[in-house]
């Protein structure tokens, strides 16, 4: 997508190593997110795509994804800063347009705080239901 992008829309990357740590930071922490709702017991395991999917789409709209944050009331703007995915849209928003709301430094440190939180919630409910 990133080439098609590049060959047909004529988009230019500014920050390349913006791109690519948004990239695999967004990657790992919605991986944990997966991984710690995975943890409850099901019988279906289909039942987790529809968790995933309760919490994953909300997510979409207060991220910044559709509406600017800046254009958001100021309770989105505080909603969109307990979403993984405005940090990780913000990261990748500064790669191609060279601003960010947050910055890049402070969009990294809070994915991975994010990763390392899902991370450990996951292990404490695995914990939990294996007792």
């Amino acid at each position: 997508m990133i080439i098609a992008s590049l060959l047909l829309f004529q988009t230019q990357i500014i920050s390349a190593p913006s791109l690519i740590i948004g990239f695999v930071l967004s990657a790992f922490c919605f991986a944990m997110l997966g991984i710690m709702l995975a943890m409850f017991p099901r019988e279906n395991v289909g039942d987790i795509m529809l968790l995933l999917n309760f919490i994953r789409l909300p997510l979409i709209f207060i991220s910044g994804i559709f509406i600017p944050i800046e254009s958001m009331p100021y309770w989105g703007q505080v909603a969109a800063m307990f979403s993984p995915l405005t940090y990780a849209n913000d990261l990748v928003r500064f790669a191609y347009e060279g601003t960010a709301i947050y910055g890049p430094v402070l969009d990294s440190v809070v994915l991975i705080f994010f990763t390392v939180a899902f991370l450990s919630m996951g292990r404490k409910i695995e914990s939990k239901f294996q007792e």
